[in-house]
This record gives structure tokens, sequence and C-alpha cells, in this order.
């Protein structure tokens, strides 16, 4: 059993550091890693270790089940930390991709509490791993006693298999990365993975901060597993979806509210103050909202993006997860809605971002407790420091996305995170727009102008040397030229790809959940399969967010989404069995 207490770190960084701050000393760290080996690794941001061994990737991945297959050249090790420390700075350049880097130096998983102790547990060490799954255990390795808090490992991918994982299968019962406690998180990556997506050439480190979001979620607990577009596989109904939305947004029963409407309860109602009323109804309100989302929740499409005033859907929808990493508007406020009664106007949190919130308070009220007890405890003041610290960080990291990251680095990026032009046509044939293409430069010699330039890509070819024709050598000139041609054939022969001749493919990749590693066929469908219904809804849905672009999710705790007037709890049961509403 691994328990340990909140020590000082004095190497933790604000989410708020101003530009001028004086720069971060790399140092190298060792960790402890699966089967009780220890791994070195260089910390280049607090909180952020990252390991270029090839051997050290290939031996986590086949040890998770996952492909080993290498498909292009491994960079040297030192290479590699150097282009993943330099992705990290140029997102640090703008004020967002400063919050998702500093969000590993300032956030904690949250302990198990110990009874009558400051200190927190975390349970035992993975039975096939030999580690903690929650907290890593590192050391500096130039002074091994001395701990160095590590939130995030990155590895090195070689075969275009970009993704975070965590030691405990995240759809798992009680998975702390998804049960509000979090978890540290390793990422594999490649910094010269290129990606086409429809018509865009996605820069590296918008991959990285996709990646890096789904890091944050991991380690705030708020991980969004489960099928569909947010419904947990257990829930079942949208009515009991919405029942247990509303318990992690109010803290309130659905039964605890509408029981006002039991005849046994009048006389008490009668008796309840004007403000008291308007508390209940306000909650009323709130559950009457999330029914009618969890209803959308489980729709069978998902409208992705707006092209020319239409609405595109997909289906089989993708998780919510991907879905809020990625943060199209039009799909976040789908499947997350808009409090329309709050200034500024906000995207709700998922409930997993309530249950998060729901542990860093309940986290922080534990230690206030303790100090109560005992007031000249300093470690229980350090460790209420850091609990408010982290709950802070958590809230203040629900605006971070794919989309608002690339905005603010002045980057495209893709439409949705499943590609719009992909499609089943009317031969049965799965059109996937993607394409992985490895770069033969760095990206620190690579201008901006060659992934602003959307197909054919010709600013980035021309940025690329030629290919070297060599057999075993990669060839993303000629790639780049085969993709760009191939979509430019399909869009003629308006996406008929049966009148392209036998056989013919896009040469495309396959859509992978970046956390579950499942395979995600989702593809663009024709708008006449969706019902009259969902399609006007996801119209006004669509307006509503194009006329309010980058609208972030709501920052706030869960005790300010409340009424401001506590609503009274009714005094008697239910006489009968109640329907759902």
């Amino acid at each position: 059993m691994l328990v340990l207490g909140p020590a000082g770190d004095p190497f933790r960084s604000s989410l708020t550091a101003e530009p001028n701050e004086v720069p971060f000393a790399r140092r190298q760290v060792v960790l402890a890693w699966d089967d009780g080996a220890s791994v070195r690794a260089t910390e280049i941001r607090p909180g952020i270790a990252v390991n270029g061994e090839p051997s050290v990737a290939q031996a986590r991945l086949a040890k998770l089940g996952f492909p080993t297959e290498r498909e292009r050249p491994a960079l040297s090790p030192d290479e590699f930390v150097a282009e993943i420390a330099e992705l990290v700075e140029r997102l640090r350049r703008r004020p967002l991709g400063r919050r998702l880097v500093d969000f590993f130096g300032v956030a904690e998983p949250l302990p198990d509490p110990l009874p009558g102790e400051v200190e927190g547990t975390y349970g035992q060490d993975h039975p096939d791993h030999g580690i903690n799954p929650r907290v890593l255990e590192a050391r500096l390795a130039s002074v091994p006693d001395r701990r160095v808090p590590i939130r995030l490992v990155v590895l090195q991918d070689e075969s275009f298999a970009d993704h975070v994982h965590t030691l405990v299968e995240p759809t798992a019962r009680s998975a702390p990365a998804a049960d509000g406690r979090g978890a540290f998180a390793t990422m594999v990556f490649g910094p010269r993975n290129g990606f086409l997506v429809d018509r865009v050439a996605m820069a590296p480190e918008i991959g990285l901060a996709h990646q890096m979001v789904h890091a944050v979620h991991i380690l705030s607990g708020s991980l969004d597993v489960g099928g569909g577009s947010g419904a947990d596989a257990p829930v079942g109904t949208p009515e009991r979806l919405a029942r247990r939305m509303f318990l992690a947004r109010t803290g309130r029963t659905h039964d605890s509210v509408y029981r006002w409407d039991d005849p046994a309860n009048a006389a008490e109602w009668n008796a309840l103050s004007a403000g008291q009323k308007t508390a209940v109804a306000e909650l009323k309100k709130q559950y009457d909202e999330l029914v009618a989302l969890a209803g959308q929740v489980f729709q069978p499409f998902t409208p992705s993006a707006v092209k020319a005033g239409e609405v595109f859907f997909q289906s089989p929808v993708v998780t919510l997860e991907e879905a809020r990493t990625h943060g199209n508007d039009v799909t976040t406020a789908w499947v997350s809605g808009v409090r329309q009664d709050v200034n500024p106007r906000r995207l709700g949190p998922s409930r997993r971002q309530n249950k998060s919130d729901s542990c860093a308070k309940a986290n922080i009220k534990r230690i206030e407790d303790h100090i109560r007890k005992h007031p000249t405890d300093k470690k229980a003041v350090e460790a209420l420091a850091g609990a408010q610290r982290t709950r802070q960080a958590r809230l203040d990291a629900r605006t971070l996305d794919e989309t608002r990251i690339a905005a603010e680095l002045g980057l495209p990026t893709r439409a949705s995170y499943a590609p719009t032009l992909s499609k089943l046509d009317s031969g049965g044939v799965e059109v996937l727009w993607q394409r992985h293409v490895f770069l033969p430069r760095k990206r620190a010699d690579l201008p901006d102008a060659a992934f602003r330039d959307p197909a054919p890509f010709t600013a980035l070819v021309a940025a690329l040397p030629p290919d070297s024709g060599a057999p075993d050598d990669p060839t993303p000139v000629a790639d780049i030229r085969d993709y760009a041609q191939k979509l430019a054939a399909w869009v003629a022969a308006d996406g008929r790809s049966r009148e392209l001749g036998a056989g013919w493919r896009p040469g495309d990749h396959p859509l992978f959940d970046c956390t579950t590693r499942q395979r995600l066929r989702t593809v663009t469908v024709d708008p006449s399969q969706v019902p009259e219904s969902v399609r006007q809804r996801a119209s006004a849905v669509a307006q509503d967010a194009l006329q309010h672009p980058a609208t972030p999710v709501s920052g706030n705790g869960n005790e300010r989404q409340r009424p401001r007037v506590p609503a009274p709890l009714p005094p008697k049961p239910p006489q009968r069995e109640r329907r759902d509403r």
C-alpha cells in the first residue's frame, strides 16, 4: 500500500504564470516502472516527464495488449525529448496552452481518507504492473531521497497510434480516472506524426494538445467513459441518465424535489416562503433541461459541424470524451447543454466534471475538519493549500479543448473529431478521409504557413525535403500528393467511390478512441436519415452556437450552480411510486 503525505513542492507553477517567468530548468528523474524496473526520464516542465527510449514504450504497449508494429523511424531519445519540449513551449506561448501545460504542475490526484489522519492512501499497487496506478513514484536522479511529483509521462510512438492511457481500464468500475479521484497519465506520442483530416493538415502541437487534454481529464478524475455521447452503459435510459446528471449537478435526488407535488405535502408547501418555492422551481427547471439533454445524448446521430448553413450529422456517435476534448461548438452544445440563465453564457459541465468537483470539495472539507481538531498541524495547512489549488485547477481546466487551443495559436484543426467528409457511400465502402504522414523535419524547422494551407497542401509539400527514394524510407511527399489527388477525384465524383474504379480506396487510417484504443466507425450520414424533430432541434442548437462562438464550459463549482436560497426537503415520503418525469 502506498501512503503519501502532502509534501511541499517548491516547483509548482501557477496556472496564471507570467510570460516573462524564470525558465524551468530541466532535470533528470527516476520513475518506478512496470515489474519493478526503474526508468530514467527528463522533467521538461513541472509534473511532465519524457522518456524517449523506444523499448520502454514497446514494452508498455505489449503489456497493455496494444499493437507494437513500427510504422516509421524512431527518433533518438535525446531528439525525442528535445522535440516534445519544443512543442510544449509552443503551446505555452498562449494563455490556454500555458494553462494546459501548467495544470500538471499544480493538480494532484485525490487520496482516499485515512481516519484521523491528514495523509491519504492511494491504495494497492496494480497487480499486473507492480506500481501504484494513481500516483507515480518518481525521485530526483541526483538526489534519490527527494521525491518529484510527476503526473504525466510521455513515451515515444512509432506506429501513428498517439493516445493516453492509465493502468486501470477507464471503463472499469471505480476507475480513478473517471470517478473524481484522478490518476497520473501516460501518453504515447510522435512529435513528427503528420495528420491529414478532410482538407486540413494538423500541426503536431495540436495533436499533442489533444492528448494532453485527455491527460487533464484523467488527472482530474473526469474522463467521460461509456457508450454514446456520454451515456454510461449501465445508465440505460434518458430518464436514468437525467437523474444521475441532476444528482451530480445539484447534490439533490429527483425525488427530493418532485415529492413536493405529492398531495401529502400540500400543507407544508403552502407554508414555504416565496424564495423557497422559487428555489424548488429552479431545480425543477434544471431537471427538465437535463431530461431534454439526455434525450439528445441517446440519439444515434450527433450534429458535428455547420458548413454553408447546413448541419452535418454523424453516426455512430463518438464518445463524449472525444467530443469534449475536441471542443466543436455544435457538438459540445448538443451533448452538454447551455446555461442561458447565467452571465456570461456558459456550456453546462458534464456529469463527470460535476463528480470531479464534488470529490475535490469533499477533500478540502476533510482537511478543514482535521485542522479544526488539530490547529497546529503544519502539514495539514500545506495539504489544505494543495487541495484548494487542485480544485481550482480542475475548474479552470474545463475551458481546455483542441479547438480553442488551435484557434488561439492561429492554426487550423479538424471540424470535428471524426472527419466530416467520411461516409458510407452507395456501395457500402467506408470512406474515411484521414491519413497519417511521417514528417522528416522537426516542427521547429517547418513554418506555420505549412499547416495553414488546406488541400492540396502545397505549402506543406514545399516545406518538406524530397522523398529519398530508398526502399525502406518513408515517402511523405508522395503520400500527401496521393491523398490530395484521391480527395479531389472523390469530390469530383460527388462521393461515389464506385465510379473511381474497382477496389478504389482513399488510403485511409482507422479512427480510434484516444483513451480506450477502441475502433470508432463514425461517418457523416445523409440528413434524410435523421428524424425531422432531431434535425430541427440540431438546427436551433447550431444556430445558437454560431451566434455565440467559443462559449466555454462553466468554471463554477457545484455550489454556484444551485439556487441561492436552499431548496427545502419535502417532509413526507411519496404515497405511491412516481413515474419518471
